[in-house]
């Protein structure tokens, strides 16, 4: 494995699914490069960082928010979701907003399985060897052959 995908994925396995995702999406049109500079691009592209004022409102609302039960959780959670991407708690966090809503988009279009590794490496104490699971299924097309030929044109492949 190249240093380049070692580091990528190292630091990033939801940007890896995500890319892969993407690249399935895309119907392979996606390259390694594009994937790697569209990533880089949007964590660069971040406005400056929230305003500490910002940032204490929107944790106040949360923090009232998660006291709640139920329906009315569901529903003071969903405002708050909607105020942030509005820009009610500054340009910042509603740019961060708007990237979440395009991960959610991605990951609610990938294969289960898939999901359900990409959160076993959050989770995982050993994430490398978690990674190199993941890797494993995508190439050997566990997760489609859709996602598997996104795999080997992203160069996940390479040893």
């Amino acid at each position: 494995m190249s240093a380049h995908h070692s580091t990528s994925t190292r630091r990033r396995p939801l940007a890896l699914g995500i890319a892969l995702g993407s690249a399935v999406l895309a119907a392979g049109v996606v390259s390694v490069a594009a994937s790697s500079e569209a990533t880089t691009e949007t964590a660069s592209a971040s406005p400056a960082k929230p305003s500490d004022a910002d940032r204490k409102a929107l944790t106040a609302e949360l923090t009232k928010a998660r006291s709640l039960k139920g329906d009315d959780r569901r529903e003071a959670l969903a405002s708050i979701w909607a105020d942030a991407r509005s820009g009610k708690y500054g340009e910042p966090i509603a740019a961060r907003a708007e990237r979440r809503v395009d991960q959610r988009l991605v990951m609610a279009t990938l294969p289960k399985d898939m999901r359900r590794d990409l959160a076993k490496i959050r989770k995982s104490d050993d994430k490398d060897a978690a990674r190199q699971a993941f890797r494993r299924h995508a190439l050997d097309g566990d997760y489609g052959k859709r996602v598997q030929a996104a795999a080997k044109r992203m160069d996940l492949g390479e040893d």
